[in-house]
């Protein structure tokens, strides 16, 4: 029996409050072994922490919105599976039409207990600082979905193999900075 396990759950490994949440990268498939230290990992998947909602297996994301914040705040602690790193997409729309967007590719967590901050900012070109937003999508992947993202050392049967970890904490919307 195959069995499906979310890349992304709730931790008390926090910034700040009750929880954080943990995305990470899960190893899988038919033919994936938990023989350590030379286990085999079919597949991976990089974990997924966004706003919006999954169409069965198929996630939309970004959510109906209709403020124009100049950036978003998030704290976030990565602990890669090697030499990878994370990624974080923000955007603001009209209907399909991108208003203002940012990306960032975080690397290794130079401490794996404290909390890093970030700020990416929105940066509104002249043609576009007028028109209304409708929809906002922010999205956080563990990683880059290669295979040398997940342990290989995973030994017990049911276990998970488990890579890249990327703990994601207090989100905000600034609006003026």
């Amino acid at each position: 029996a195959y069995v499906s396990n979310s890349g992304t759950e709730r931790s008390e490994k926090k910034h700040s409050g009750s929880f954080a949440a943990e995305i990470k990268t899960i190893g899988w498939g038919e033919g994936t072994t938990a023989a350590a230290p030379i286990s085999v990992i079919k597949k991976n998947t990089p974990g997924e922490l966004f706003l919006g909602k999954m169409d069965n297996i198929t996630p939309i994301y970004g959510l109906s919105y209709n403020s124009k914040p100049t950036a978003v705040r998030f704290y976030y602690i990565y602990e890669p599976e090697g030499n990878h790193s994370f990624k974080v997409e923000i955007s603001l729309f009209n209907g399909n039409t991108i208003i203002a967007k940012n990306e960032y590719n975080g690397e290794k967590s130079p401490d794996s207990n404290v909390y890093t901050e970030k700020i990416l900012d929105f940066n509104y070109d002249n043609d576009v600082k007028d028109i209304e937003v409708t929809n906002i999508s922010i999205r956080f992947v563990s990683g880059e979905n290669t295979n040398d993202e997940v342990d290989k050392a995973s030994v017990k049967r049911k276990s998970r193999h488990i890579g890249n970890k990327l703990y994601i904490d207090d989100i905000s919307l600034i609006y003026d900075k």
